[in-house]
Parts: C-alpha cells; structure tokens; sequence
C-alpha cells in the first residue's frame, strides 16, 4: 500500500547534507531511481518516465534538476498529482489550470498540446496556470526543436516578480535552448494572480531569439544571465563522461522513496508470475 504519512515524514527529515557528503553516480544510476520514486509517488505510467528524464536532462546541463527536485519533494509525497484542468481552448489558445501541481506531471500533455494545434495552425499559445518547477519544462522545449518546431516558453519568478525567465529553441536546433533571465524594469507585464503561471508559443514558422524577445521585454531590460546552448551542450557532454554528483543524504531520501513500489509479494501477485 506505499508508505504512511508518518514513514514518509521520516524519509524526508534526514538531515540536509552538503556537497562534501556527496556520491556520484551516473545518468543510467540516476534515471532508473528517478522513474521508481515518481511511480511510488503515484505519477501515471509516461509520467514517471518523463519526469525522471527532465530532472535528469537539467542536471546534466547544469541547470540544478536535483536542488529543484529537492525543493519540491515535500510537496510532491504531500498527494497525488493534481489532475491538469482546461480552462479555454480554441484552434490557436489553450488555456490550462495544474492545480498547483508540478511541470513534472504535466509537460509532456502540455507540449504535445501546443505541438498540435502550431503543426494545424502554424503557430500556437498554452497557458498553463499554478504550475511549479517551471524551469523543469526547458527539457520539453529543447525537445520540442528535436521535433521540427520553434518554441518559446516564459515565466515570472514568483519570489522575485521582475525576473522573467525565458527559453526558447528553433526547429532543428540540436537538442539545445537558449535560456535567459531578465531584471524588468516594471512589473506590470504579468498579473500577480498570474505569478506561477507559464506561457509556451510554438511555431512551424523559422523564428530567431529577437522575434520573441521584443514583445515580452522593455528596451534596456538587459538579461542578467544569458545560457546559450553551447554552454548546456558542453555540460551535458562533461556530464555524461564524469557521472553526477548528487548529496548522500538526498541520495538516501530517494533510495527510500523508490521502496514505495517494492511491495512484498502476496498469494495474489505470485498467481500471475509467469504468465
């Protein structure tokens, strides 16, 4: 039956370590624990395997998929994941609601949303709104360019409301985006109920970085950090050759959680083995 809130509780208060107390493991290593701990937190099948693919795709770039993983998993083993809710669709717009819940549970539906109707239309806008660990979704964006599309997704921090995050891929871009931060200059450009929402545009159309830039920033709104895709490749590469490095008590806390879908075998079970 999985873990009770109590046991879960415990799995989560081990003391937070440092990266001195850190393993290293590889992608493979890494991965195949990943997709055990999203099936023990109830992810549905496709789900538990993405989500495992973006934490991992983020770290291996050196974009922190495992400190956002470890923000998120109190919320995460707090319930299941919220069902991702349509708010308004039409052939170009979609708006989307995820109830709170996390970008690991939702993108590959909200992608393949945005793919769809852009490959019917040309071009396509989704909204989704309460939606988490956004930058997690760079994966499904760099994916989105393996698959012949031009994208770009944005978001506004929910901490500090003037820090827009921006990412955006061409067709065919070798698997690698182009994401940058900005500091705005006003904080009008997103209502604040619409704080932890994320916006993504495809487009069949060839489109370069400034089509997209001028229309969500100001002139001198600067980016404040600017990760072209030569830099992402090149960690992924170092990272693939070199294993990860990820903090013993972290790597415990997921051994744990992956228990979660390791039940013992019952009467029931062994019946079907073998058939």
């Amino acid at each position: 039956e999985g873990f009770t809130y109590e046991e879960m509780s415990k799995i989560l208060d081990i003391p937070i370590g440092t990266r001195a107390n850190a393993v290293k493991v590889s992608k493979n290593e890494i991965t195949a624990l990943l997709k055990q701990v999203f099936e023990g937190l109830k992810f549905r099948c496709g789900e538990y395997e993405s989500a495992a693919d973006m934490i991992v795709w983020a770290e291996m770039c050196g974009l922190s998929g495992l400190l956002a993983l470890r923000h998120s998993l109190p919320y995460l083993t707090e319930q299941s994941p919220p069902p991702l809710r349509s708010i308004h669709e039409s052939e170009t717009k979609a708006v989307l609601d995820a109830n709170n819940g996390s970008s690991l549970n939702c993108a590959d539906v909200v992608m393949n949303l945005a793919y769809t109707k852009a490959l019917a239309q040309e071009c396509c806008s989704v909204t989704v709104l309460n939606c988490h660990n956004r930058k997690l979704f760079i994966k499904t964006i760099a994916d989105c360019g393996n698959r012949g599309m031009s994208c770009l997704a944005y978001w506004r921090d929910a901490i500090d409301p003037v820090a827009l995050h921006v990412v955006i891929t061409a067709a065919d871009s070798d698997g690698m985006p182009c994401y940058s931060t900005y500091k705005l200059s006003e904080q009008s450009f997103i209502e604040d109920s619409q704080r932890q929402s994320l916006f993504v545009e495809c487009s069949t159309k060839p489109v370069t970085p400034d089509d997209h830039i001028g229309s969500l920033i100001a002139d001198g709104d600067n980016p404040a950090t600017n990760v072209l895709p030569a830099a992402l490749q090149n960690n992924y590469h170092a990272s693939l050759m070199q294993g990860l490095s990820i903090e013993e008590d972290l790597w415990t806390q997921l051994q744990a959680l992956a228990q979660i879908v390791l039940v013992e075998s019952s009467e029931q079970s062994r019946m079907g083995a073998g058939a």
